[in-house]
C-alpha cells in the first residue's frame, strides 16, 4: 500500500507534472513523470510529509493528511522551478522543486519517474537551477 499512486487533486490523473532530460556537469539528470505515493512515515510520500511536517502544514491551513496532495499541488506544478543539488548520499537523482510562497519539495529518480519523497516550507533551497517542471502531457 506505501507504493500506491494518489492523484492530482485538480486533474484527477496520477501525475503531478514531468520533468525533461538535461545535463549538468558530466550528470544526466532523466525525464520522468512526477508521481506521489501513499508512503510510509519518516520515509517517504504522503504519510511522511504529514508525519514531518504537519505543524507547518496546519499554519498553512492543512488540517489533515487528506490534504497533503492538495499542498504538494502548489508546490508541484507547471513553471515551478527546478534545482539539482549533487549530493553523493542518495544512489539516485534528487531534485528539489520551489515555490517559495509554500515551500519545496523533494523528488527522486525511481523506476524512471521521479517520486516525492517529501514537501516542507523551507525558504532556502539548494542547488543549480536546471529547468521547470512540465505540464503533464498525454
Amino acid at each position: 500500500m506505501p507504493e500506491t499512486l494518489l492523484c492530482h487533486p485538480e486533474t484527477g490523473i496520477t501525475f503531478f507534472g514531468s520533468i525533461e532530460a538535461t545535463k549538468v556537469g558530466n550528470i544526466i539528470v532523466p525525464s520522468g513523470h512526477i508521481i506521489l505515493k501513499r508512503g510510509v512515515p519518516n520515509a517517504f510520500g504522503v504519510a511522511h510529509i504529514w508525519a514531518r511536517h504537519k505543524q507547518d502544514m496546519n499554519a498553512l491551513g492543512y488540517s489533515s493528511i487528506e490534504q497533503v496532495p492538495h499542498y504538494v499541488a502548489e508546490i508541484v506544478h507547471p513553471g515551478a522551478v527546478i534545482q539539482y543539488e549533487s549530493d553523493k548520499r542518495y544512489k539516485n537523482h534528487r531534485l528539489t522543486i520551489v515555490k517559495s510562497e509554500r515551500g519545496i519539495a523533494i523528488l527522486e529518480f525511481i523506476d524512471n519517474a521521479y517520486s516525492i519523497v517529501t514537501a516542507y516550507n523551507r525558504k532556502r533551497p539548494r542547488g543549480s537551477i536546471i529547468g521547470s517542471v512540465r505540464p503533464y502531457e498525454f
